[in-house]
């Protein structure tokens, strides 16, 4: 086993060897210098994704059981792997922040992904502290609240009419209408952050347990009787709100095609199922 100094260096020597490991950040008690005896080393990985910029995902990276044995092998500790792909952005903002870094193998990329995850991650905050005061409020849903999600579900119908002005949005308007863009990237923003609203005030008001990100707000709605019919179809709008002002212009119109053509309905249907569960 090294001494507790050469621990980074150690670390450092190994992940080298993993090609698709674009960046890497030794967190925790290993960071600190609060290491003893029976501590375990904690570490962050971010696998390579190409051109994409990868919060919260659902994907597994390649040898990832591989890479935590050659990692505790070299550090002869216990090593808690962190795939900065997939989990919360909270818990990555702070292993990040709080960390020393391992490997970057290309800034622009950890530059870009930085930017993305600690977006997300001040968001969530914010909504997490909001789930939590609607749910003291009232142990079902509160006069309030009540009228804020009627409001929010008012504005969607609204904003949904204006499907019609972006449904024949091409690549070519897109990257060279820079008021177009704006216009059309705004209205998913709205148009999806107005269903995790819904779905916060809904959960929260129903006592639920805090979610740990966006897509799980909205799987939770997902599970629930009212709304059920619309399984699968929410939680990939959390990986669009998590990204969308970070993404490449030609990767970013792709997944604001796939919204206008298809992901608007299960907004409309999320309104629908809203509106039935208040009994308006």
């Amino acid at each position: 086993m090294p001494e507790e100094t050469n621990i980074e260096l150690a670390l450092r020597c190994q992940l080298e060897q993993f090609a698709h490991i674009s960046f890497a950040f030794l967190f925790g008690s290993a960071a600190s210098g609060r290491l003893n005896r029976d501590s375990d080393v904690d570490v962050a990985i971010y696998g390579d994704s190409g051109a994409n910029i990868e919060v919260e995902s659902d994907r597994v990276l390649d040898d990832e059981i591989s890479i935590q044995i050659a990692l505790e092998r070299v550090t002869g500790r216990n090593v808690d792997l962190l795939v900065l792909n997939r989990a919360p952005a909270t818990v990555c903002t702070s292993a990040l922040l709080t960390g020393c870094k391992l490997l970057i193998r290309s800034k622009a990329l950890y530059t870009r992904y930085f930017l993305a995850v600690t977006n997300v991650a001040i968001d969530f905050l914010q909504t997490e502290r909001e789930f939590r005061e609607i749910r003291q409020r009232s142990s079902s849903l509160s006069e309030l609240d009540r009228s804020r999600l009627e409001r929010i579900l008012d504005s969607v119908s609204e904003e949904l009419t204006d499907r019609s002005i972006f449904i024949n949005l091409s690549l070519d308007a897109y990257r060279t209408d820079r008021s177009l863009r704006r216009n059309v990237d705004r209205w998913v923003e709205t148009l999806i952050n107005a269903a995790v609203n819904v779905a916060k005030i809904i959960l929260s008001s129903e006592g639920r347990a805090v979610p740990q990100t966006y897509a799980q707000i909205l799987a939770e709605l997902e599970s629930m009787p009212s709304f059920t019919s619309l399984s699968g179809c929410l939680v990939p709008l959390a990986g669009l709100r998590n990204l969308l002002v970070h993404e490449y212009l030609d990767i970013r119109y792709g997944k604001i095609r796939s919204f206008i053509d298809t992901d608007a309905d299960a907004i409309a249907a999320l309104n629908d199922a809203a509106a039935d569960w208040l009994g308006m």
